[in-house]
C-alpha cells in the first residue's frame, strides 16, 4: 500500500490490526481472569466443605466427652454427698479412681486454618461465616482449650501432693485400693475440697463444650445451606420431616 501511494489506507489497516491485537488480549485476560475466579470460586467451596467436616467432628467429639462426664458426675455426687461408705470403695476402685480420669476435649482447627490461609475472593455469605469461625475458634476453643489446661494442672497438683505425703501412693498408681487409701477418702477435708474444685471445673468446662456445640452446629447449618449439601441428619433434623407427629 506504500508503495503505491495508500498511505491513509496502510495506517487504517495497521490501527485495525492494533485495535484487533488489543481486543483479543483484553478477552484473553478477561477469560483468564474468570478462569481463575472459577477456580477459586470452586477451592473455596472445598475449603468450607472440609470445615464443615471439622465441625460434624468436633461436635461429635464434644457428645462423647460429654457423656463421659455426665457419667463422672454421678461418682462425684455419690462421693461428695457422703453416699459412699468403706464396703462401696472396697467393692470398687473407680469410686477411688475417677477423679484422674479427664480426656481433653481436644478440638480441631486444622481445616479452619487452611481456610484462613488459602481464602480468595469470598463472597458476602462466605466473610459472614468466616467471621463466625473466627469467634468459634479465636474465642470459644480458647477459652475450652485454657479450662481443659486448668483442670489438668488441677489433677496433676493433686497426685504430687500425695506422692509427697502419703506412703500409700505408689499403691495408688498400682491400682492397688489399700484401707489406708479410703479412710483418706472418707475423712481428709482437704481430698473433698480438691474434688468440690474439680467438679466445679468440670462444670464450667461442660458450659464450655456446649457453648462450641451450639455456636458450631449453627455454623455448619449456615455452611450446609450455602454449599447445598444434604446436613448429617444425627445433628440436625428437618421440621418438614417431623409434620407427621405433630399433636402425638
Amino acid at each position: 500500500l506504500l508503495a503505491n501511494n495508500k498511505t491513509i489506507r496502510y495506517l487504517k489497516y495497521g490501527i485495525g490490526e492494533i485495535i484487533l491485537v488489543v481486543i483479543g488480549i483484553l478477552i484473553a485476560i478477561q477469560v483468564d481472569n474468570w478462569n481463575e475466579e472459577r477456580i477459586a470460586a470452586e477451592n473455596n467451596k472445598l475449603l468450607f466443605q472440609k470445615v464443615s467436616d471439622e465441625l460434624v467432628e468436633n461436635i461429635k467429639n464434644i457428645d462423647r466427652n460429654l457423656n463421659r462426664m455426665i457419667f463422672k458426675d454421678t461418682f462425684y455426687f455419690k462421693v461428695l454427698s457422703k453416699g459412699v461408705s468403706f464396703e462401696d470403695y472396697k467393692a470398687s476402685f473407680s469410686l477411688w479412681d475417677f477423679p484422674f480420669h479427664y480426656d481433653f476435649t481436644s478440638l480441631s482447627d486444622d481445616d479452619f486454618a487452611l481456610l484462613l490461609e488459602q481464602k480468595k475472593s469470598f463472597t458476602s455469605v462466605q466473610d459472614s461465616i468466616l467471621s463466625e469461625l473466627n469467634y468459634l475458634y479465636g474465642k470459644i476453643k480458647k477459652n475450652v482449650d485454657e479450662d481443659d489446661k486448668t483442670q489438668h494442672n488441677t489433677q496433676v497438683d493433686l497426685r504430687n501432693k500425695w506422692m509427697n505425703e502419703h506412703v500409700w501412693y505408689s499403691s495408688a498408681m498400682e491400682g492397688v485400693l489399700t484401707d489406708e487409701m479410703i479412710q483418706h477418702a472418707l475423712t481428709d477435708p482437704f481430698y473433698r475440697n480438691q474434688l468440690y474444685e474439680m467438679r466445679f471445673r468440670e462444670y464450667w468446662i461442660t458450659k464450655g463444650m456446649l457453648w462450641f456445640r451450639t455456636t458450631a452446629l449453627d455454623i455448619y447449618r449456615e455452611i450446609a445451606d450455602m454449599l447445598n449439601i444434604e446436613k448429617d441428619t444425627a445433628l440436625v433434623m428437618d421440621i418438614n420431616d417431623l409434620e407427621h407427629i405433630k399433636g402425638v
